[in-house]
């Protein structure tokens, strides 16, 4: 996982800003849909896109449900190893 620094911060929002990205792709709704589906703004939603800011809790439940998906991978946590 990246450093709490001013650049691993940076490097994490644009990873994360990948993964909003292909979730929506993949699931292809509209941002409007989104914005219907869940209780997100149409601005939160870019912010969350371009990288400026990260869901909440309750946000990434949202899109999980929308985007059927796991929060581990909306979040960007690679899977853990098994021993």
């Amino acid at each position: 996982m990246a450093a709490a620094t001013p650049e691993g911060i940076a490097a994490r929002l644009i990873q994360l800003r990948t993964v909003y990205q292909s979730a929506r792709f993949e699931r292809a709704p509209s941002p409007e849909e989104i914005c219907e589906g869940t209780k997100i703004s149409a601005s939160t939603l870019r912010d969350y896109e371009s990288g400026k800011s990260i869901p909440g809790g309750l946000a990434v439940v949202e899109l999980c449900y929308l985007y059927e998906c796991t929060a581990d991978w909306l979040l960007g946590i690679p899977p853990v190893r098994q021993r």
